[in-house]
């Protein structure tokens, strides 16, 4: 991906997600969606090391109705606030900076100037005496 499609094309968590997934870069490890956040929270259930009223208390506290949350700890998951994309893209944006991910545009091919491809040839009937000479 080139840094300018970054720029104007990733537009959601989601996007944003997979290039750092594909890069592999750590800063939006933190960021789920409420779908993962529910699998999070079921996986950690099961191994989990609260009392019954601690882990009331702790789920609790979850709010609801977001589709994108932080993680801050294993019961611990806040909405993401409004402003956090664009910092969150800030962020990435600078750690493929300092990695050099940009892919590379392709440069213009250079084509031959006018003015020598003239010297090549004097003239028309010399181009073609020599194209077509057998």
């Amino acid at each position: 991906m080139t840094r300018e499609y970054f720029e104007t094309q990733v537009a959601g968590f989601a996007q944003l997600k997979r290039f750092c997934d594909e890069q592999g870069l750590e800063e939006c490890d933190d960021i789920v969606t409420a779908e993962q956040m529910d699998a999070a929270l079921n996986r950690a259930i099961t191994y989990c090391w609260l009392n019954w009223r601690e882990l009331r208390d702790a789920l609790g506290a979850i709010e609801e109705g977001a589709a994108w949350y932080r993680k801050e700890d294993d019961f611990d998951y806040r909405p993401v606030e409004a402003g956090e994309f664009e910092r969150r893209k800030a962020a990435v944006r600078e750690a493929a900076d300092a990695r050099d991910l940009w892919d590379r545009v392709k440069a213009e091919p250079q084509y031959a100037d006018p003015e020598e491809t003239q010297e090549i040839w004097e003239s028309e009937e010399d181009f073609f005496i020599k194209a077509f000479k057998m």
